[in-house]
């Protein structure tokens, strides 16, 4: 090699080296300046210099340094930003990060630490965190998962250190061509039972309700998954939410957008493209305080506001021009301790906790005694739904942004007085039976007889009770007529609808009649042969359990009770039809089968959501080892036992299913 090159090239990778080598970390003897890239160890992430959208303006960012559509996650000099390419990131001469232009006119952005040390440097970790380390003892002095923009990252938290008094909040962008603080903030309220609200300035705008146990009660879409957990942790360090991904080669984020929407994230990179999981508010019903004090938000009905047991709209007029902003008041004035109760709604989004009060030691008994023995408690409701529900939630107070889910949500206990109980009438947001009409109706009884007879005027009143009751049995058997009526009909109408259906395909002939007989009995299942054949093995004898009088009886195999036995057995792909063999690449029919096993698991809470499926199907993601389906036999548990025993009832969204032969 000619010397002359040699000494050339040695010049340049001693000049190169000391950044080279340095790549993900920034040291008081090397400013970072515009036009060069920190990467992460793991080249996760990358900072530098970028213009968000068509801005030309120039700001210090973080971004995915794998995912090819630029998506920044950090923003250090939101609010100022550089006009030119003079910038400098640079650690001065008291130890801070800094933001400057190059010739240091004009400070920008600093980290402001106030423990002046001269050996500090800046590395950016695999996990997106851009961390300030005190060199020689490695402590932190400043990271910039404690001052999040606009993005929660796996590992972030959201919530209130409570020792040293930093709260851990997002803020959103002003456009997205502006990094600058927007309107909206997505930040932990912890006051009474803690929960997670996006505000419009200083006002509510959204609002999570409490943690369950599970995730957010006001969040039903934020289930169990595959791909990330979520951990809430409220102890004397501090109160907050955070997750981890269970894969660290998937990129999943959350996003608070500029029109207040906030959104979970996951890359797919098989089409270059975010995949939303879930997005809140998610409708109408979703906005805070919608319906106002003591009114429910029922989605998708023509009047989505309806007023609690015991309440009516505080302005009709109002309510009428379906404007329920101004909530309900009581219809009468409250008379603690004379026979008032409470009335149970099923599937509800929990009222504002930020005035509630919680006792995690207490049952649902003892909470409902609690309650009932103070006058203003408005409210009770299990704090916790793990086991079945523990713990006391109380409110003592108005019952603001509540809203009902057709499928998900919680029970709320509501005080209503003595007469309520007695002319409560089922309502769309909570179901309540024969069995407790009946109660409802004798304590009614008996609590008007005793009002009457402690009275003066007893005979003379004693009549306007006889027509009251009498009144109250005839609208409830007036109910009953009527549901059994409609009920009759809708039987009829479907079997003449299941008789001109037969008659258009299959004419009048009577084997077709006999057939039609035997396949509308709901306690004879009707199979076709190839089925009953696949199912005993062409009638083996192996399969045969004895003769009787009506000829010889089989066991049979189900068709999910195979593939579950083949999966265990680690031959799955035996379920794949023979026609479709040699056009089916193993590894994609073994996926489909893993996916749709998972999704007939017994516990409906570990089955994965639609996003979660499509999610897996479309990556080569690592997925867990399905639980037993839900239509083969299992073996009760210690506490199902219990449960049973203890006539406990489900109340959480779990399905509590009783396993039958199909």
């Amino acid at each position: 090699m000619d010397p002359e090159n040699y000494s050339l090239n040695a010049l340049i990778l001693f000049l190169v080296f000391p950044f080279c080598a340095s790549r993900d970390t920034i040291t008081p003897t090397q400013p970072f300046t515009d036009g060069h890239i920190l990467v992460s160890e793991g080249e996760n992430f990358a900072l530098g210099f970028f213009c968000p959208g068509s801005s030309r303006d120039r700001y210090i960012g973080i971004w995915y340094n794998k995912v090819s559509e630029q998506t920044v996650v950090w923003v250090a000099n939101r609010e100022s930003p550089i006009k030119d390419s003079s910038g400098v990131l640079m650690i001065n001469g008291d130890g801070n990060l800094v933001v400057a232009s190059r010739n240091q006119s004009n400070l920008l952005w600093s980290t402001n630490i106030t423990v002046a040390t001269r050996d500090s440097i800046a590395k950016l970790s695999n996990s997106g965190n851009f961390v300030l380390i005190q060199n020689n003892s490695r402590r932190v002095l400043w990271q910039s998962f404690d001052y999040p923009t606009h993005m929660l990252l796996p590992g972030m938290k959201m919530g209130l250190n409570q020792k040293t008094g930093l709260k851990w909040f997002l803020t959103s962008w002003k456009s997205p061509n502006d990094p600058a603080r927007g309107n909206f903030s997505y930040a932990l309220d912890p006051r009474g039972s803690p929960q997670v609200f996006v505000y419009r300035g200083s006002t509510p705008y959204w609002r999570s309700g409490p943690w369950n146990g599970y995730r957010w009660s006001g969040v039903p879409v934020m289930t169990h998954s595959f791909i990330f957990n979520y951990s809430y942790v409220n102890d004397e360090d501090g109160v907050y939410m955070t997750y981890t991904l269970y894969n660290d080669s998937i990129f999943s984020t959350m996003v608070l957008d500029d029109s207040g929407s906030v959104q979970r994230l996951t890359w797919i990179d098989r089409i270059h493209r975010w995949n939303m999981f879930w997005s809140v508010p998610g409708d109408q019903c979703d906005n805070y305080g919608l319906c106002g004090p003591y009114g429910s938000c029922t989605s998708g009905t023509v009047l989505e506001c309806s007023c609690l047991p015991g309440f009516k709209p505080k302005s009709p007029r109002d309510w009428n021009l379906k404007d329920g902003s101004a909530g309900c008041v009581r219809k009468r004035e409250s008379s603690c301790g004379k026979g008032e109760g409470f009335v149970k709604l099923e599937r509800l989004k929990l009222p504002d906790t930020s005035m509630s009060r919680v006792d995690r030691s207490l049952s649902l008994l003892e909470c409902q005694k609690q309650c009932l023995s103070n006058c203003s408690c408005t409210a009770y409701s299990s704090a916790d739904l793990n086991g079945g529900g523990s713990g006391c939630m109380a409110w003592y107070g108005e019952l603001m942004d509540i809203r009902d889910y057709p499928d998900d949500g919680q029970d709320l206990y509501i005080r209503v007085d003595a007469i309520e109980l007695g002319f409560i009438a089922p309502l769309p947001i909570y179901y309540i039976g024969s069995s407790i009409h009946v109660t409802i109706l004798i304590n009614f009884i008996v609590l008007a007889a005793n009002a009457r007879r402690n009275s003066k005027g007893f005979l003379g009143q004693k009549r306007n009770v006889v027509i009251l009751i009498v009144s109250i049995v005839a609208g409830l058997f007036l109910l009953v007529s009527c549901g059994c009526f409609l009920s009759k009909k809708k039987r009829k109408e479907t079997k003449v609808a299941m008789e001109r259906r037969h008659k258009r395909l299959f004419g009048d002939s009577p084997a077709t009649k006999e057939l039609d007989q035997i396949r509308s009995n709901p306690e004879l299942p009707f199979f076709d042969l190839s089925i009953l054949v696949a199912a005993t093995e062409n009638f083996s004898s192996t399969n045969m359990l004895g003769k009787g009088g009506f000829g010889p009886v089989y066991k049979v195999i189900l068709q999910i009770s195979k593939a579950w036995d083949l999966w265990n057995e680690g031959r799955a792909l035996d379920i794949v039809d023979s026609s479709m063999v040699d056009s089916c690449p193993a590894h994609e029919a073994s996926r489909c089968i893993h996916v749709g096993l998972l999704c007939v698991q017994q516990s409906a809470e570990n089955r994965p959501t639609m996003p979660t499926i499509v999610f897996m199907l479309d990556n080569e993601t690592t997925m867990p080892p399905p639980k037993q389906p839900a239509y083969v036999t299992r073996t009760r548990n210690a506490a199902d036992l219990y449960a049973i025993q203890s006539g406990n009832c489900s109340i959480n969204e779990v399905t509590m299913t009783t396993t039958e032969a199909r």
